[in-house]
């Protein structure tokens, strides 16, 4: 009777999440990250006397640091967000629908779309909800949105 009730459980990931999908982009996006810390500041250390390697690695810790943070709090909805140049995706509830740059009032819209809303992306949706694109591509993402702020 036990084993029954096994398979009964449902699927722990939602109907949209591709593991292996959501495996490669977290694995592409380590390898980014491995180019930008040991890489480049193993790079810049060379370039520069030996007094100052300690300092440029300081440095590039650092500024990697504050850009990811910055990323976290304010740069992926200003590029990824509510508005967008790329054509913008607004989220209520879940259903995403695109915002309005093109027919009427497109000029109107323009500077509205430039550049998107700031604001975190540390909340529970965003880090559970299927990743959306703003140009509105024809294949929808098989990964979390905290996988593609990730990447």
């Amino acid at each position: 009777m036990i084993h029954l009730l096994g398979a009964t459980v449902p699927v722990p990931y939602p109907s949209w999440l591709n593991p292996a999908d959501n495996t490669w982009q977290v694995t592409a996006a380590t390898f980014v990250g491995l180019m930008s810390i040991p890489g480049l500041a193993v790079l810049y250390a060379s370039i520069v006397p030996k007094k100052w390697a300690v300092n440029v690695l300081a440095m590039m810790f650092a500024g990697f640091s504050l850009v990811l943070i910055v990323w976290v709090l304010w740069g992926y909805k200003m590029g990824f967000g509510d508005t967008s140049i790329g054509g913008g995706v607004h989220i209520v509830n879940g259903v995403a629908t695109q915002t309005q740059t093109s027919g009427v009032g497109w000029f109107k819209h323009f500077w509205e779309n430039f550049v998107g809303k700031p604001g975190p992306i540390t909340n529970s949706y965003g880090l559970q909800a299927q990743a959306d694109s703003a140009a509105n591509t024809l294949i929808p993402f098989h990964f979390p949105t905290a996988t593609l702020a990730y990447f």
